[in-house]
């Protein structure tokens, strides 16, 4: 492991070798939480309800693997390691992400397309997870340190939201390229299932700097967890910060995600502004993430990470405050203030909750004496998964419940009000609850080196 890092860590190659395998998780998850509801309604022509159903099936039977393939990685990573999952799982996720995209329409009628949208999510999860999972788990020990830590993270979050950008921003354009039409809401399947090949072959391509650069898990006969696999998912609760980390996690993704699947409908219906012009707004917000990670990252290394989050949580609700007060009127100065502010403050609400979760791995080995990495990581997965499940089930019962005209632009003024409440007032009112849990996160920079320097310890005692 020594010639795979420099004085403060992974080299940077190798922390970007690490981080543009993100493209493949980042693609796949983003494109989905972002489009495969507004797919399912407005172009495979599933009802909003059902739509959600498909969604929430496919988005649980992910989150309940999660800890399944979490522990299991935790135990052959002592036979064959943790990259081999993610070899096998990689060709069948990638198939089978296209097949989402693809299984809906090929049939006629409501069953038949809600039940092959939902196998279709459910099939496709259980190789996202095998990919996911594993990847997360050598976070730990690749990074010891904990600003060092921050930093690869900062630098997977780059490529996330370089695929965030990608899956968001550029997608409207292509399928509206490939259906050679102007209304994103009348475009062609054909087009969005091409769009959905093209992002499973980048997918792909973007591991291959991982495998080759990125050192597998530490082997080693250090004992293992004996507690059933229930008793020991319960123990994780008792692992001091992880309880609260774990909520802050679930609350920022569900305030997040409730946004993200509701601007193309509110940009759409309630703002003006077209299919076309969607692109480069998003994109610019995106971009201007991609280039505060770095300044959080340096934040972060000075004022501690959970300050650091409490910061980024003021600067986001800054801009959701700002939502129901945007002007009606297309491009307009008011809304590109608020897109920049999103695109700055987003970044530190996705990257620190993150960046904390491997020093929460410290501190359960140290409570409960064996490194379980895997199974850690799995949970804080499950818990994002879960909360971008209820997002995605939340809107689609509101688009439901007021009358959303699947395949128009043009709404009512409730469904329109409905639009600005989603994409506002309620998400702030999550991320506020998420920062008051955020003050007072027990797992600091003196007690996570205290954590390590026990580890090494112990290790030098032969322990």
């Amino acid at each position: 492991m020594t010639k795979t890092k420099t004085a403060d860590g992974l080299s940077l190659g190798r922390k970007m070798a690490y981080g543009a395998a993100e493209l493949n998780v980042g693609l796949a998850f983003i494109a989905i939480n972002s489009w495969l509801l507004y797919f399912f309604v407005n172009i495979a022509a599933i009802p909003p309800f059902l739509a959600g159903i498909a969604f929430l099936t496919g988005r649980l039977f992910d989150a309940v693997m999660d800890p399944v393939i979490g522990r299991w990685s935790d135990r052959v990573r002592h036979v064959v390691g943790r990259k081999p999952a993610i070899k096998w799982a990689l060709l069948p996720g990638a198939l089978s992400y296209v097949a989402i995209w693809a299984l809906p329409v090929l049939v006629e009628g409501t069953a038949a397309k809600f039940i092959l949208a939902a196998i279709g999510f459910m099939t496709f999860s259980l190789f996202f997870t095998m990919i996911s999972i594993p990847r997360l788990a050598l976070v730990p020990d690749l990074e010891p340190t904990y600003h060092g830590r921050t930093k690869l993270l900062s630098v997977n979050f780059m490529f996330n939201f370089l695929a965030v950008l990608i899956a968001i921003a550029v997608t409207p354009g292509l399928v509206l390229a490939l259906g050679q039409t102007n209304d994103l809401a009348a475009s062609p399947a054909s087009a969005w299932i091409t769009v959905a090949m093209v992002f499973a072959g980048v997918g792909v391509v973007s591991l291959i700097p991982f495998f080759w650069a990125i050192p597998d898990a530490k082997t080693g006969t250090d004992a293992l967890p004996s507690k059933p696999f229930w008793g020991e998912v319960k123990s994780l609760f008792q692992t001091p910060g992880y309880t609260r980390i774990v909520l802050i996690l679930l609350l920022s993704v569900l305030g997040t995600l409730i946004v993200q699947s509701m601007v193309p409908f509110y940009l759409e219906s309630v703002i003006g502004v077209p299919g076309p012009a969607q692109g480069p707004i998003l994109g610019a917000i995106f971009l201007l993430s991609i280039l505060s990670f770095p300044l959080w990252a340096f934040v972060g290394g000075k004022i501690g990470k959970h300050r650091a989050l409490i910061a980024g949580f003021v600067v986001y609700g800054v801009f959701l405050a700002m939502i129901p007060f945007i002007p009606r009127d297309g491009v307009t100065p008011t809304l590109m203030v608020a897109a920049a502010i999103s695109g700055i403050g987003i970044s530190a609400i996705n990257l620190f909750p993150w960046a904390m979760l491997p020093d929460a791995v410290d501190m359960d080995a140290q409570t409960h004496g064996a490194k379980r990495e895997g199974l850690v990581s799995s949970v804080f997965v499950f818990a994002q998964k879960i909360a971008g499940s209820l997002a995605i089930f939340w809107n689609a019962m509101m688009l439901s419940v007021f009358d959303h005209q699947a395949g128009q632009v043009v709404q009512s003024e409730s469904t329109l009000t409905a639009f600005v409440w989603m994409t506002g007032p309620i998400p702030l009112a999550i991320f506020v609850v998420a920062m008051l849990l955020t003050f007072g996160y027990p797992i600091t920079r003196a007690v996570q080196q205290g954590l390590r320097t026990d580890e090494a310890q112990a290790q030098d005692g032969g322990i």
